[in-house]
């Protein structure tokens, strides 16, 4: 019994040491610069940005908590504010409705709220709280809402233009979408993987097993040392 319990324990702690050891994924291969979205809100008026990413891009379960974009050329950012969420999407790769609403499936993350400005970095990270993405749910889209800008930057961020993995569209101002492009986009987790409710579960039950099977152990022994053999 003792050996199927800490079985128990063991395996649930090696399915959370397992998420949280995934390693970064990059959908995309660098090809070309975009300006768009980090550059140029001012100029082109783009109020929202979608990215669609391909589910097939995804080995299996991903632990996300960062988001990063590698420079091509360039060395200023637009000043702007981000508000950056994640979703499933029913749509396919290519197939991005002109209405943002329609493409937009279950909330994975509302991702948080960045100001961008100045000097562009050879990579540019955002970090927020950490989700699972789990590739057989659907594809996954990147929401980001641009407000209160105020200068155009002239960075370029690699974009993928030959049968991308990862397209974009975008509104506002000037509307328009390029099938098959993208940013190339790495997803990593930075602070490991969020549990999912029945790992968690399942961790609860094997730890707790232990704990019991400790205090039921612990019980037996102090009562053999208390007994006394009359003569």
């Amino acid at each position: 019994m003792k050996k199927l319990v800490f079985a128990l324990a063991a395996t649930g702690l090696s399915l959370s040491l397992s998420i949280s050891a995934e390693a970064a994924t990059t959908v995309g291969s660098p090809t070309v610069g975009n300006l768009i979205p980090f550059s140029t809100p001012v100029v082109t008026g783009i109020t929202t940005y979608q990215q669609l990413y391909s589910a097939t891009a995804f080995a299996g379960m991903t632990a996300i908590d960062t988001v990063s974009f590698d420079l091509d050329r360039g060395d200023t950012l637009a000043t702007v504010d981000l508000d950056i969420s994640f979703y499933l999407s029913p749509m396919a790769i290519g197939g991005l409705s002109t209405t943002a609403a329609d493409n937009l499936g279950a909330s994975l993350s509302n991702f948080g709220s960045f100001s961008i400005g100045g000097a562009a970095p050879s990579v540019l990270s955002f970090n927020g709280p950490g989700f699972n993405y789990n590739p057989l749910d659907g594809n996954l889209i990147m929401q980001i809402n641009l407000s209160n800008a105020l200068a155009d930057g002239n960075a370029f961020y690699f974009r993928d233009v030959t049968n991308s993995p990862v397209v974009d569209r975008y509104f506002g101002g000037e509307t328009g979408s390029v099938s098959g492009t993208g940013l190339v986009t790495t997803f990593s987790s930075v602070g490991g993987a969020v549990p999912e409710p029945a790992t968690w579960a399942f961790m609860i039950f094997g730890f707790g097993a232990v704990g019991g099977a400790l205090r039921s152990n612990r019980r037996r022994q102090i009562k053999t040392k208390t007994t006394v053999s009359c003569a």
